[in-house]
């Protein structure tokens, strides 16, 4: 008699896979701002002159905050030409030239935020492009996340064997997943007579497992 094919005698065997999420949160230690020059004129030169002269003392007031060098740096620099459009300016008006500087400034402690905004604003800068809330530990924060994240789905794993009358196996694979997608948080910001004041949130800390193990059935023998 023939044999049967391989794939006829081997018998799927029964698993068991969850999803686990872990989620920590985390008040945030410093903060990346980002403020920017922008100048304009007809003359190319000229926009770039006056944004430089805005820049070096913008650079200058951070730094008298206390803020060091090296926490300072250049994220962006163009010079543009706006172009006059037709019907919208009197004819022979020139074109004009848009000069753009950005420096992110590495903010610690947060306390010194709302004053540093006031001081870059008074010293040159004409645009606050973003402010970034981070902690300085995220990458320990994630390991401690991903170790959540295992716990809930072999939690989940184990409710669901044991309703199905069985238990948990071996592991058969586990695995990082994509992190929930968890905005960043939001400030509050608001004028008082002292100058403005920033109110963080705190940070929430994501991580996503996939798990699979081997389905035990009742009456076998204890599980690896």
């Amino acid at each position: 008699m023939a044999g049967l094919p391989a794939h006829a005698q081997t018998s799927a065997v029964p698993q068991v896979s969850a999803v686990g999420v872990g989620e920590l949160r985390v008040a945030p230690d410093y903060a990346l701002a980002v403020f920017a020059v922008e100048t304009s004129s007809p003359d190319a030169a000229r926009a770039g002159r006056e944004n430089a002269a805005r820049m070096a003392s913008l650079r200058q007031g951070v730094e008298k905050q206390g803020i060091p060098p090296a926490a300072i740096s250049t994220v962006g620099y163009s010079v543009r030409n706006e172009a006059r459009v037709p019907g919208r300016a009197p004819k022979g008006e020139p074109d004009w030239f848009v000069a753009r500087n950005a420096i992110r400034v590495e903010v610690a402690p947060l306390e010194q935020l709302g004053a540093l905004i006031d001081v870059a604003l008074a010293s040159g800068a004409n645009r606050v492009d973003s402010i970034a809330f981070l902690a300085k530990e995220e990458r320990e924060w994630r390991r401690k996340a991903l170790a959540l994240a295992v716990e809930h789905a072999r939690a989940q794993a184990e409710a669901m064997a044991g309703a199905a009358g069985g238990k948990l196996g071996e592991l058969l694979e586990l695995s990082a997943g994509d992190a929930p997608s968890i905005p960043r948080p939001l400030f509050a910001e608001r004028a008082a007579a002292a100058g403005t004041v920033v109110e963080p949130a705190e940070l929430v800390i994501a991580e996503r497992v996939v798990a699979r193990w081997r389905f035990a059935p009742p009456g076998s023998a204890t599980p690896r």
